[in-house]
C-alpha cells in the first residue's frame, strides 16, 4: 500500500508564515511574489497565511482555493511596484477573509490590467464571479494607497467590507454592484484622485433588479468619504432593501444618489 506523507499545509485550516516560504523585506519584489504565490498555492485544504513583513511585489497573487484567510501580524505593507496591475484577486471563491494589511497601488491613475479607465471595476484586491458567485467575502482592517481601486468584489453573496481605511483612489474606494447581503460599514474614505473626467464613487454598491440581480439585507453605515468631486460619495441605486445610516460625507459632488 502507497502511503502519502502529509505536509502541514495539507492539513485543513492550516496556518502558514509568508516567511517560511522565502517573502522577507529584503527579498526582491519578484522573489516576493513567487514566495507569496507558492505559500497561498500550498493551501489547497484552506488555511491562513501570515504576513509579517513589508513586501515588495511585482505581479498579481492568485487566491487559488476557497476557506483561506491572508492576515497581516502587525499590519505589514504590500507595495505592488508595478503599476496597472492588481494585488489579490480570484474568482468564484467562498470563505475568503483578508486583514490587517496595507497595499500601496504605486500609481492611483493607471486601471488595472490595461482597462479602459471609463469601464475599469478591478480593484487592488478583486474577487469576481466565474459562473458561480463568489460568497463568504470579507475585507476587515485593511489601509490602500494609491490604487485606482481598493477593493472591488461583485456578484458576491455575503460581504462585509469593513474598518478599512482608502486614501488616494481614482475610481471607486469600494466597489460592491449586484452583490446580496452586503455589509459596507464602518469604512475611512479619503481623497479621489479623479477631479476632470468620468466618475467616480466612494462607495459603489447597484443592484440589478431589472436582470434578477436583487440586493437585499445590505448595510451602508457609519462610513466616513471626503473629496470625491466628480460625482457620489455612495452610489446604490436599484437595491431592494437596505440601510443607509451615520455616513459622514464631506467635500463630495453628491452625497448618496
Amino acid at each position: 500500500m502507497a502511503l502519502t506523507k502529509a505536509t502541514l499545509s495539507m492539513i485543513k485550516g492550516a496556518t502558514i508564515n509568508a516567511a517560511d516560504y522565502g517573502a522577507s523585506a529584503t527579498a526582491s519584489a519578484a522573489a516576493n511574489t513567487t514566495a507569496l504565490q507558492n505559500a497561498l498555492n500550498s493551501l489547497s485544504a484552506g488555511g491562513t497565511l501570515v504576513i509579517s513583513e513589508d513586501l515588495d511585489i511585482n505581479n498579481e497573487i492568485s487566491i487559488p482555493y476557497n476557506d483561506i484567510t491572508i492576515a497581516g501580524d502587525s499590519r505589514p505593507l504590500i507595495t505592488q511596484t508595478v503599476a496597472g496591475l492588481r494585488v489579490f484577486y480570484g474568482e468564484s471563491l467562498a470563505n475568503i477573509t483578508i486583514s490587517n494589511i496595507k497595499i500601496d497601488g504605486t500609481d492611483s491613475s493607471v486601471a488595472y490590467n490595461g482597462d479602459a479607465v471609463a469601464g475599469n471595476a478591478e480593484g487592488a484586491i478583486h474577487i469576481k464571479r466565474n459562473g458561480t458567485n463568489p460568497t463568504n467575502i470579507r475585507i476587515f482592517d485593511c489601509e490602500f494607497y494609491n490604487v485606482f481601486t481598493a477593493s472591488s468584489c461583485v456578484y458576491v453573496g455575503n460581504l462585509w467590507i469593513e474598518r478599512n481605511l482608502i486614501r488616494n483612489f481614482y475610481k471607486f474606494g469600494i466597489l460592491a454592484s449586484s452583490s446580496y447581503n452586503f455589509h459596507i460599514d464602518h469604512n475611512n474614505i479619503y481623497t479621489c484622485e479623479n477631479e476632470t473626467s468620468g466618475n467616480s464613487y466612494g462607495i459603489q454598491a447597484t443592484g440589478g433588479s431589472a436582470t434578477g440581480d436583487i440586493q437585499q439585507r445590505c448595510s451602508i453605515s457609519f462610513n466616513a468619504i471626503d473629496y470625491v468631486r466628480i460625482w457620489d460619495g455612495i452610489m446604490c441605486h436599484d437595491v431592494d432593501d437596505i440601510i443607509i445610516t451615520g455616513n459622514h460625507r464631506t467635500n463630495i459632488r453628491a452625497g448618496i444618489d
